[in-house]
This record gives structure tokens, sequence and C-alpha cells, in this order.
């Protein structure tokens, strides 16, 4: 995470989103709070997460011209709908390695595998390809 820090000057959570961190997150991070009623209405009705959907309605309120990390693929097409800027966590390890952050978007793909995190084959096809 201290590599964000060096790709974005600012990053907003929501305390949705921040109440999934096991970690102190880092000084470029600014949380917000979301008003609970909209982020429950929202989430219950479009089915997806908390934190999901707490980043759609900051995004979709909010004056300034944000980008929504989003890996859910539900939660993404609904926020593409809504025309928002979206990335996900392969787009953020692929600027990271573009910008020699770190090494490989590849191999943090790969142990970010071993620990559960979601990916499909094809995605991780297609960053070994790109290497």
């Amino acid at each position: 995470m201290p590599h964000l820090c060096q790709l974005y000057e600012r990053i907003l959570i929501t305390e949705a989103v921040q109440s999934e961190f096991d970690e102190e997150l880092p000084d470029c991070f600014e949380i917000t709070a979301v008003k609970h009623e909209l982020v429950e209405s929202f989430r219950k009705r479009m089915n997806i997460g908390g934190g999901e959907a707490s980043v759609i309605i900051y995004s979709l309120k909010s004056k300034e011209n944000t980008r929504c990390f989003i890996d859910e693929q539900r939660a993404r097409k609904i926020a593409k709908k809504h025309r928002l800027k979206v990335s996900g966590t392969i787009g953020i390890l692929m600027k990271m390695e573009e910008k020699g952050l770190i090494l490989s978007a590849y191999e943090e793909v790969l142990r970010l595998k071993e620990k559960g995190f979601y990916v499909s084959d094809k995605i991780i096809e297609n960053l070994k390809k790109t290497r």
C-alpha cells in the first residue's frame, strides 16, 4: 500500500471501505463519510457490498473528478453504467509497474492470488503476455 501514495497524492476512501482494512492507512488516505441510509438502500437495490456501494454513491455525489477503485465485477458494471471512471487492483498494479514502483504486476497478482484474491486465469495469462 505505500506505493499508492507515490501514484496518487490523495486517496479518498469511505468509512465502509476503511472498515475492511486490517492495517493502518498511509498518510495520503483521507476518510470520508457517506450517509449510511443512502449506501444501505443502494447496496440492497443493486445487490452489491457496502464498501462498493459507498464508493459509487460518493463518486456520484462528488463534484470532484473521481476514479472508483472497485474489483467486484457487478459493482464495476454498475459504476460504469453511471459513467464513473473505474480501476481495480490489476490496473493499479500495472500502473505501478509502468512507473517502476514494482518490478512485475504479473508477479504481484500471483502473490495476491495465493492469498485468496480472485483473478481469472484469462487476466493472469494476459498479464503474463505483457511481460
